[in-house]
């Protein structure tokens, strides 16, 4: 499936947002590395921490659900109350990645920038404001740049 664009996998992509003390709204952002599981994305800058669904999540009564939980517990460590919710789809059929995947994005907005990466490979990250990652949008994957264009331009 993950090279057949008849087939769409659904990714939960969840972003981090946080109001600094001036009121300025901030996003987790990250590099991704060379040794993630995309090799399609390594080296681009994302704001969506996600991945795949497996099969071991379907053991649960939402296997999206659990799907979620799991990337998001195997990829950083949230050490904030947050809130959470489903903002959007991306159907992304211009690039590669885009024509096999849908993208379910979620927005958790936390009480403080305390994300930090739990995998090696999710390097230079932290929260930054919106208004540096818009005049940086050309280093970012293409699900991000959808992302910031759509909900914070």
């Amino acid at each position: 499936m993950e090279q057949d664009p008849s087939y769409k996998q659904l990714i939960p992509y969840v972003i981090f947002r946080h109001r600094d003390a001036n009121g300025e709204t901030c996003l987790f952002q990250y590099t991704r590395g060379k040794g993630q599981g995309e090799s399609r994305l390594h080296s681009k800058r994302s704001i969506g921490i996600g991945g795949h669904i497996s099969a071991d999540d379907s053991a649960q009564a939402s296997a999206y659900e659990e799907g979620m939980r799991r990337e998001l517990e195997e990829e950083v460590v949230i050490d904030t109350p947050y809130r959470g919710r489903m903002v959007g789809l991306i159907n992304d059929d211009e690039s590669e990645v885009g024509r096999v995947h849908l993208g379910v994005v979620h927005l958790l907005d936390v009480d403080q920038p305390a994300v930090e990466p739990r995998e090696s490979e999710i390097i230079e990250a932290g929260f930054r404001p919106v208004s540096e990652l818009l005049a940086d949008l050309s280093r970012f994957e293409t699900w991000s740049q959808i992302c910031l264009k759509a909900l914070f331009a």
